[in-house]
């Protein structure tokens, strides 16, 4: 009977431990999530209880630090023993294709390095090189394109955003008349695919922003969960220009995507610790080269760890047509519009900068 007691009185001692604990975890939930939406709409007046609700329970699950992990566990060096299977593995579940890897898989030190491996040049030829026509900067899928009339983008999927915040500035045309128009493109870049991106045509920019930011995953869904999707991720911005006028070129992170890397370009930190993000009233990192960077059509701009999205706005002819679909998947080089149907074809392939 006595034994029957105690057992009574430490499952009440218990229970009484687990419902002061969860109290006290709610509690601290609750208590953020309204310093947190105070924080939002100190910076941004258009934010709403309901926003920042989803905002914030999206950072518990997907949080920075989550992919600052997730990075150094991905980069940890598998014993040359083991590479073999272990990518052989992830060949054959995720479809890749062996032929195109450049170079040994075993060769590769960690999964982080695989995830980022360069293709064989011949695999990826620059299918048009005429003016004005544009080549696909990335192997992925298109999300959205068209022209872009005004500074905000919606579309029926639900993807939306203020493109004065993704840019981090002001958006102009170089040629103040009729003659041509902006026209945006958004490509999703899936983990399995190759995580490099190139030049879409012959272009040079003076200008890289990195705006700090979320690392929300970008598949569909989140589009429709969270408004202004893109406006709060993490992102680099390139602005130059090319013979049909201004360019911004966006690489932006996803979840365990805090790495973004631009070439030549050592001073760029993605993810960092402690950083106050953009969005919250943090500042824009800009800076502005001694020189204007010249690149030529397929040659490499800069790679992600592992799959995100890439956002190309440009300036071109008013008569620039499409030859892309939605939801079509594409390879880096291929053509996705121009100012007729006339392709000029040549040997070029893609080409990667030390």
């Amino acid at each position: 009977m006595k034994k029957k007691r105690n057992d009574i009185n430490t499952f009440s001692l218990c229970k009484k431990k687990y419902i002061i604990t969860g109290v006290t975890l709610l509690s601290f939930i609750i208590m953020f999530q309204y310093k947190y939406h105070e924080v939002l709409s100190i910076y941004d007046d258009k934010i709403n209880v309901k926003q920042s609700s989803k905002l914030f329970w999206s950072r518990l699950l997907f949080g920075r630090t989550r992919s600052r992990i997730t990075g150094k566990i991905l980069n940890i060096e598998i014993p040359s023993s083991y590479r073999l299977l272990v990518y052989n593995s992830l060949i054959k579940y995720m479809h890749i294709n062996r032929d195109e890897i450049k170079y040994p898989i075993e060769s590769y030190r960690s999964i982080a390095d695989f995830f980022s491996r360069y293709i064989r040049e011949e695999t990826r030829p620059i299918e048009d090189i005429s003016d004005y026509s544009i080549a696909s900067p990335c192997d992925s899928e298109i999300v959205d394109f068209g022209e872009l009339k005004t500074d905000y983008l919606e579309n029926i999927k639900g993807l939306k955003f203020n493109i004065k915040k993704f840019l981090g500035s002001n958006f102009q045309k170089k040629y103040n008349d009729d003659s041509t128009k902006f026209y945006y493109v958004i490509f999703y870049l899936s983990p399995r695919q190759y995580h490099h991106f190139h030049a879409p045509f012959n272009f040079k920019y003076k200008i890289r922003r990195h705006i700090s930011g979320e690392l929300f995953p970008v598949f569909k869904g989140m589009f429709k969960f969270i408004n202004n999707l893109f406006d709060i991720n993490e992102r680099v911005i390139l602005a130059g220009e090319w013979k049909g006028g201004n360019v911004y070129y966006a690489a932006v992170s996803a979840y365990n995507v805090g790495n973004i890397k631009i070439v030549n370009d050592n001073d760029l930190l993605t993810n960092n610790l402690r950083t106050q993000l953009s969005y919250m009233g943090g500042d824009i990192d800009t800076k502005i080269y001694d020189n204007y960077k010249n690149l030529e059509i397929g040659d490499e701009l800069g790679e992600f760890k592992m799959g995100s999205s890439i956002v190309l706005i440009f300036e071109n002819k008013s008569d620039f047509l499409w030859n892309i679909k939605h939801n079509q998947n594409i390879s880096v080089g291929q053509r996705i519009g121009g100012i007729n149907n006339t392709v000029e074809s040549t040997d070029r392939f893609i080409r990667y900068r030390s």
